[in-house]
């Protein structure tokens, strides 16, 4: 299968799959700390990948996909971070409604960035 194939199918079905199961309709403080720390362990990872701290295990090119994956999944936890922040703030449904809605197409951001980078170099 083509990689823009893969990553596609990735971001606009495995991305807003994984923010709608982190997200919750009453979120409380405990989720907020655990969306926290999920964002931040996978910045953690990805920036010791590419720095080598966690040594070579593999090709170049796994590492850099492992990393640009840490840091897709770290955009995903911030997006459900903010969701369930405004979720916390005003708990209508409509807010819940509307924070799922942006948040899930959120998820899809990175794709038009890649598209966009793509378009300009070939």
């Amino acid at each position: 299968m083509n990689t823009l194939a893969v990553i596609f199918l990735a971001v606009f079905v495995v991305g807003p799959f994984a923010f709608f199961r982190l997200i919750r309709p009453r979120p409380d403080a405990a989720q907020l700390r655990n969306l926290a720390g999920l964002t931040l362990v996978c910045v953690a990872l990805s920036v010791a990948l590419r720095l080598g701290l966690l040594g070579r295990a593999g090709d170049g090119r796994i590492i850099a996909w492992a990393s640009i994956g840490l840091i897709w999944m770290a955009w995903i936890g911030i997006l459900a971070l903010g969701a369930q922040r405004i979720r916390l703030a005003y708990p209508d449904k409509r807010t819940r409604k509307w924070t799922a809605i942006f948040g899930g197409l959120g998820t899809t951001l990175p794709w038009f960035g890649l598209a966009s980078a793509r378009m300009m170099t070939v």
